[in-house]
């Protein structure tokens, strides 16, 4: 049966390259919802600063109102003016890391020509409960990797099964027919040989297959 046992370390050879392919596009889905979330977190941080800055507006304004009319101080004016001028570096910076996000969801989805402004959605709610355990079951359940694993644990199996069955020599059989013209009458030759395995055990392979 060498060559189903081919066969059988072929095919878990490619069960392993299947699952491995179901990594990569997991790998793939996970860098674009990560780098969506994070554009989602940059968006509101963006936002945020936007509604703050407008507030340190008005009160840069009072402040300046208040120093005309002798009530405030300087201090209190420089003071608004500088956290004025931190956001505005803060959403330059954001905004700058906003736009490399978002080109790096695009060519993480094979779209690098893709011109993205924006996302929208919600970020989700962090005060769920995760289980876990369940969460641990799933991932061993339903894992491409650990799957993999197994299949190239069966292809190492069957491969050593392979080279033990190595050792096991193959007959070689041959059959020839023909015709005396001399005294015509017919001929049958049969050949059956087999190599005996006296000095070749197949050891190198099957102890590199079980290593």
């Amino acid at each position: 049966d060498k060559l189903q046992l081919n066969r059988a370390v072929l095919n878990d050879a490619v069960r392993a390259q299947l699952q491995e392919l179901e990594t990569q596009k997991l790998r793939v889905a996970t860098d674009i919802k990560t780098a969506f979330f994070d554009c989602l977190r940059i968006q509101q941080q963006l936002s945020s600063i936007d509604q703050f800055s407008g507030l340190l507006q008005q009160g840069l304004i009072a402040a300046e109102k208040r120093m005309k009319a002798g009530e405030g101080s300087r201090i209190d004016l420089l003071q608004t003016q500088v956290q004025l001028k931190q956001l505005e570096l803060d959403r330059r910076q954001l905004a700058v890391t906003l736009e490399a996000r978002l080109r790096e969801m695009a060519a993480i989805a094979g779209l690098p020509s893709l011109q993205l402004q924006s996302v929208s959605g919600q970020l989700p709610d962090s005060s769920a409960s995760l289980d876990w355990k369940v969460i641990e079951e799933g991932l061993v359940t339903m894992s491409p990797e650990y799957a993999a694993a197994q299949a190239r644990i069966c292809q190492a199996n069957a491969l050593i099964r392979r080279h033990e069955s190595q050792t096991l020599p193959n007959l070689a059989v041959q059959l020839g027919a023909g015709v005396d013209n001399s005294t015509d009458s017919g001929m049958i030759n049969v050949q059956v040989g087999a190599p005996i395995p006296v000095f070749n055990k197949n050891q190198g392979n099957i102890a590199a297959a079980r290593a």
